[in-house]
């Protein structure tokens, strides 16, 4: 997707990440229809690498049968899949990244109005086939290694221990300091 030219002179550019998108061929023509509506005459990509070797053509049928054809080895599950459609002008455009982990949705366009529907619209879709805005794989590792950190400093704590006498003395301390009066320089002119 490129950025430029649109004849305004200014363009919205809009970014969303979803995990756990479980999409069937149906579903994805569904989104990519949904995706491209709006954008008139459009100059259509849709993308896959397998192995070392990049497929692309104007529809998903089309590169599915490429897919097929050219690569038969490959075969279930594809570990990645593009869609790039903008208009001959740029002055509207999306890109959707599918793999794996995530499905990345990008929207530009000169019509702010006409990006943030969009996006809107492939947002319900997706949250309507059980995506979700964070991913579970690194929720859980944040989580263990927030675990893991307060754990050790209990168990640091449990092991020195904390000496009452100590806390009584910073107490006494900060009364002490407390009292004190401020020592002003007087400035000399």
């Amino acid at each position: 997707m490129t950025t430029p030219g649109s004849p305004s002179g200014q363009q919205t550019n809009l970014r969303k990440v979803f995990y756990q998108c479980q999409l069937g061929k149906s579903d994805l023509d569904s989104l990519f229809a949904t995706a491209c509506e709006g954008i008139e005459l459009p100059q259509i990509k849709v993308s896959t690498t397998t192995g070392e070797t990049l497929f692309w053509k104007p529809t998903l049928e089309e590169l599915v049968e490429a897919v097929q054809r050219d690569a038969p080895e490959i075969r279930g599950d594809w570990a990645n899949l593009t869609l790039q459609a903008d208009t001959p002008s740029q002055e509207r455009g999306v890109k959707i990244s599918i793999d794996k982990e995530r499905t990345e949705v990008n929207f530009s366009g000169s019509d702010t109005t006409w990006a943030f529907g969009q996006i809107a619209r492939v947002e319900k879709f997706l949250v309507s086939r059980g995506a979700v805005f964070s991913s579970p794989r690194y929720e859980n590792t944040i989580s263990f290694i927030s675990l893991a950190f307060f754990m050790g400093l209990g168990a640091f704590f449990l092991i020195h221990g904390v000496d009452d006498d100590t806390v009584a003395d910073c107490v006494k301390r900060a009364k002490n300091a407390s009292r004190n009066d401020v020592f002003l320089i007087p400035s000399w002119r």
